[in-house]
């Protein structure tokens, strides 16, 4: 891990910004960065927390050169592998990665023949393994969340230690676009909007 002695907590409720151990790594890395760059020995670090409190983090170069030597090799190899070469860099699981994919690869051509996927076969197996577990993960937190359902009965709020439920009413208004469509279809297709994506299943055959 880059930075291992840096907590980065999942919920952003929990940073504090008091100190450079408690902001989130992707801050750091940004004013290693940038010290890396100038030349600078020292980053400051202003935040306005949601509203909750100002806090000015004072980062010191020293406290990160090994950090910092490493996301600088890391910044070559990119621009040197990737940029200079002409390469994309591996997709990994962001956001943005399947943006990138999805930009690069809009439409499918249906004539092509099926790809070979020897060089994936481990990742496949990997992905049947992660389906199963989410699967079973899924149901699990299903009977815990409907046991819990249980017990709230007809109260909306629940509280245990530093836990919270709610389970309360929630209304919503959608168009039934199908008697739309049968009742006044110029209106339907005046205002229909028909868009293309590409979408990935994975199953396994029997």
């Amino acid at each position: 891990m880059l930075f291992s002695n840096v907590n980065a907590p999942l919920n952003r409720d929990n940073y504090s910004y008091e100190d450079a151990n408690s902001i989130p790594a992707y801050h750091l890395v940004q004013c290693l960065h940038y010290m890396a760059v100038v030349g600078a020995d020292k980053c400051y670090l202003a935040t306005l927390v949601y509203g909750k409190g100002f806090y000015n983090v004072e980062i010191n170069r020293a406290d990160y050169e090994g950090a910092m030597n490493a996301l600088i090799a890391m910044e070559e190899r990119f621009w040197n592998d990737n940029v200079k070469a002409g390469l994309p860099p591996m997709p990994d699981g962001s956001e943005s990665s399947s943006e990138i994919l999805a930009q690069h690869y809009p439409t499918a051509d249906d004539n092509l023949p099926p790809v070979d996927l020897t060089s994936q076969g481990a990742q496949l197996h990997r992905l049947s393994e992660l389906k199963k577990q989410i699967a079973a993960l899924t149901d699990e937190k299903s009977a815990i969340e409907n046991a819990i359902k249980q017990t709230l009965g007809e109260a909306s709020v629940g509280e245990y230690e530093n836990f919270r439920v709610t389970w309360k009413n929630r209304e919503s208004t959608r168009l039934d676009s199908k008697a739309l469509k049968n009742e006044m279809p110029e209106v339907y297709a005046r205002y229909a909007k028909t868009s293309s994506t590409r979408t990935f299943l994975f199953t396994e055959k029997n």
